[in-house]
């Protein structure tokens, strides 16, 4: 029997009533920069998974706004890095992996990184 081995660096985990907005997206013109929000399906420090009706690019840039209760929303440097499509839906599942965080351009900011160690402190249980 094969055995599985997580290689993921942080757990993932729920946010409820956690949404996501999508901004700078090239090339989908019906798709309005921060204008709709859609529900996390689950998170973790490095990413987060969502369903959007649109199929995005493998390895595509898009700055994703997650809004979690109790924390201003942040602003987060992203790429696609897996998409399914969703049997019996219009909806493709988007897997989005965080650039890194530091004070360098072009990475996501400390405080962003401050808020999702807090999410995952409060939803991860021990």
């Amino acid at each position: 029997m094969a055995r599985f081995v997580e290689r993921r660096k942080y757990r993932r985990f729920e946010i409820p009533g956690g949404l996501v907005k999508i901004g700078k997206v090239s090339g989908y013109p019906s798709l309005k920069a921060f204008s709709q929000l859609y529900p996390v399906l689950n998170a973790s420090i490095s990413g987060v998974n969502v369903l959007f009706p649109v199929a995005f690019n493998t390895g595509e840039e898009i700055l994703v706004e997650l809004h979690a209760p109790e924390e201003k929303p942040i602003r987060l440097r992203s790429r696609v890095i897996w998409t399914s499509p969703v049997p019996l839906s219009n909806d493709i599942l988007t897997g989005f992996e965080f650039f890194p965080f530091g004070e360098d351009k072009g990475f996501n900011s400390p405080e962003a990184m401050g808020v999702l160690r807090r999410l995952y402190a409060r939803y991860i249980t021990p």
